[in-house]
């Protein structure tokens, strides 16, 4: 299979990432690995691997971006339960901008994918079924770097994670309570 590369830019200090397609139907779901320039690119503080609902690729988000995260990012996937391994085709090299003034918001990643989305963008919708685990995030990127805050309905709720750092707001065990806490009025309460 012929490799594929993408250039990509982004601007120093802010959240960068790569993406990497999963291979089509393959059960169950593999073990994605990243490597940066041939060099495998192992959980920190620094990286977090996102799986979009929705969504047939997994997502490496790198924060800070700094000069040494420049380079060619690849991936493998493996196969839990056989152990084998394939390459990906995709290959892409991260670059870095470094400004000097001030550069506005610009939306990389919207919250929810593109094929999930109603038209507007500033309306969109995901679709979750009952008992799903669903993360959203965004990436943004400005100088200086924005900060990037998620919350949901202001509730109190351990089915909740946010991590600023990286923009991303988590949710186990979706269910009617927990997308909608409060219970709307009905017209017989009025």
């Amino acid at each position: 299979m012929p490799s594929r590369e993408t250039q990509m830019t982004f601007i120093q200090g802010n959240v960068a990432y790569v993406s990497c397609n999963l291979p089509p139907d393959s059960q169950p779901p593999p073990t994605v690995h990243f490597f940066h320039n041939g060099t495998l690119v192992e959980n920190s503080d620094k990286y977090k691997q996102i799986h979009r609902p929705g969504e047939n690729r997994v997502m490496l988000l790198i924060y800070p971006f700094k000069e040494g995260d420049e380079g060619v990012y690849t991936c493998r996937f493996r196969n839990p339960v056989t152990g084998e391994e394939m390459r990906s085709p995709e290959t892409v090299r991260l670059g870095r901008s470094v400004s000097t003034r001030p550069v506005s918001e610009t939306i990389l990643l919207p919250l929810a994918p593109e094929d999930n989305a109603t038209h507007l963008a500033s309306n969109r919708q995901i679709h979750v079924r009952e008992g799903d685990n669903v993360t959203l995030f965004c990436v943004m990127q400005a100088s200086p770097p924005p900060q990037t805050r998620t919350y949901c309905h202001a509730t109190e709720d351990n089915n909740f994670l946010v991590d600023d750092k990286f923009g991303e707001f988590t949710m186990s065990f979706a269910s009617p309570l927990t997308l909608f806490p409060h219970p709307s009025p009905t017209v017989a309460d009025m």
